[in-house]
């Protein structure tokens, strides 16, 4: 009887600690999730009042109807079109539309931002000009100059494209291994701008894959949660949208990429090499610790995990010549398949990228120069135009350099970039057989998503005997080195000369004795 009491009150005592243990372990992850949270609004960029300290009266201008479709269907880029009516006051016409955005989101996550009006069927893109709103207000104004100016009472379209980098972030920040990734977006329910807005109302759109979790106040439906439709908000109105779903999908950030191109005239070739330092910037895991046995037998759920096992990159379909390589060397568990229009290289680390790591390597294709070099008629120079950005999508690019190297001799270099850069020069390169360098353009950009994937030109002038040059360099080092043979073949490295050659006539006279 003793002993089966003692021992009946070890295991409800080691159940009922194992039960604490359990309790304390998930008042320690609510906890850190709680913490993570309220520094994460605290860290928010537009935390603080958007208010206006000037907005616009009503007699000047007002926004009849405001609609906006937010996509984080790709975790790490927040894409938003929207749609705004705008209306003249009864003061007269206007001539520009005020466009506002957070001064801490347009300095830390504006990659890139585009407006159009829509009148008399005509869709005509404006020019904007930046300014400061005030020393009090926490906005950057845009003021964009309409077509023509709008008379009172009438009204004109005005699309606006946006794209912000790295705006949702994972909560809580670090997991296990084998656990879900649960992201946070918090955004602007409201339109801030200096406008009264009669009507707005946002929808907010995730990846099919995503599971909503907190949307309130909004109103699901499938993957999509609508705000509003709201009526007659002041000027300034401010209020957020905190939006917290499961996403299986990775926050990929390329912290650096080098996008390297070299024009080969007599080859008739175009060289791509790309330089990738790769971050995996969703939740981290706890303690950076990886369990390769628990990987492997946890293989068919790895889809419901923000690991990354392989990385797809679309090349052009005539590519060729591909190969690549990690910092280590080459990788041998790539895949490529080329295709008509296009061809796909699955690139598979050496390892499973979790939350927190990152992966560097580069790649190189050759592609024919005929798709992207022609020449003008009529000025006689080449025209080359290629994409900006390369072709693995949805990533954020921190900082990005375009380096194109020109034909040797080549001259009169002209550079269209329909976009503004941070950086653009030209410098000189060498490479083999090279006598004067070549002019290269290196072209510097700084948060890069994929709506920059649009062609920029390079016009430049090369003469016909710049072609020649190259050979007759070959040629020229090829005979000096021919002539240099001869001459060392006639030297004669004796010491004596004459003692020699009465030593080699004595010689050939005792012969003939």
């Amino acid at each position: 009887m003793m002993a089966v009491t003692t021992t009946t009150t070890t295991t409800t005592t080691g159940t009922a600690t194992a039960g604490r243990g359990r309790r304390s372990r998930v008042q320690a992850i609510l906890l850190g999730a709680l913490v993570s949270a309220a520094l994460i609004f605290a860290s928010f960029p537009h935390s603080a009042s958007a208010s206006l300290s000037n907005p616009i009266p009503t007699e000047s201008a007002t926004i009849a109807n405001f609609a906006r479709t937010v996509d984080v269907s790709s975790p790490g880029i927040l894409r938003e079109k929207s749609t705004a009516i705008f209306q003249a006051g009864s003061n007269g016409p206007v001539d520009e539309y005020i466009l506002a955005i957070p001064a801490d989101i347009e300095a830390q996550h504006l990659s890139y931002l585009s407006v159009v009006e829509r009148r008399d069927k005509k869709a005509n893109p404006v020019t904007l000009t930046a300014v400061r709103a005030g020393t009090d207000d926490n906005l950057r104004l845009f003021h964009a100059k309409l077509s023509k100016p709008l008379p009172s009472g009438e009204k004109t379209y005005i699309d606006v494209t946006i794209t912000l980098t790295q705006v949702v972030r994972p909560l809580p920040e670090v997991i296990t291994q084998m656990s879900r990734q649960y992201l946070l977006l918090m955004y602007d329910m409201y339109l801030p701008t200096p406008y009264v807005v009669e009507k707005q109302k946002t929808i907010v759109k995730v990846s099919s894959t995503a599971t909503l979790m907190d949307v309130s106040p909004g109103v699901k439906t499938g993957n999509t949660v609508t705000y509003g439709p709201f009526f007659d908000a002041p000027a300034g109105k401010f209020e957020l949208i905190r939006l917290h779903y499961e996403e299986p999908k990775a926050i990929l950030v390329a912290k650096t990429l080098s996008r390297e191109l070299e024009i080969s005239h007599w080859g008739s070739a175009l060289g791509v090499t790309e330089y990738w330092d790769l971050h995996h910037r969703g939740a981290r895991i706890k303690d950076s610790l990886f369990s390769r046995i628990d990987y492997q037998w946890t293989a068919s759920s790895h889809h419901l995990t923000n690991v990354v096992k392989s990385l797809r990159v679309v090349l052009p379909g005539e590519a060729s010549h591909v190969y690549y390589r990690d910092d280590i060397g080459n990788v041998s568990t790539s895949n490529f398949r080329k295709g008509r229009q296009s061809s796909i290289l699955d690139i598979r680390p050496r390892y499973p990228l979790y939350g927190g790591w990152h992966y560097s390597w580069h790649h190189t294709f050759d592609v024919p120069l005929r798709n992207y070099l022609k020449r003008d008629s009529k000025s006689g120079k080449f025209i080359f135009q290629v994409p900006f950005t390369s072709s693995l999508t949805n990533v954020t690019i921190e900082s990005m350099s375009f380096k194109l190297a020109l034909p040797e001799g080549a001259t009169d270099v002209e550079v269209l970039i329909p976009f503004s850069v941070d950086s653009q020069r030209i410098i000189p390169y060498y490479t083999n057989l090279d006598s004067v360098g070549r002019p290269m353009v290196v072209i510097e950009k700084k948060n890069v998503a994929d709506e920059y994937a649009v062609p920029i030109q390079v016009a430049y002038n090369l003469p016909s005997s710049e072609l020649v040059r190259k050979p007759v360099v070959v040629a020229t080092f090829v005979f000096g080195f021919f002539v240099l043979g001869m001459f060392v073949a006639r030297l004669d490295l004796s010491i004596t000369p004459a003692a020699a050659s009465a030593a080699a006539a004595g010689a050939a006279g005792s012969k003939k004795k």
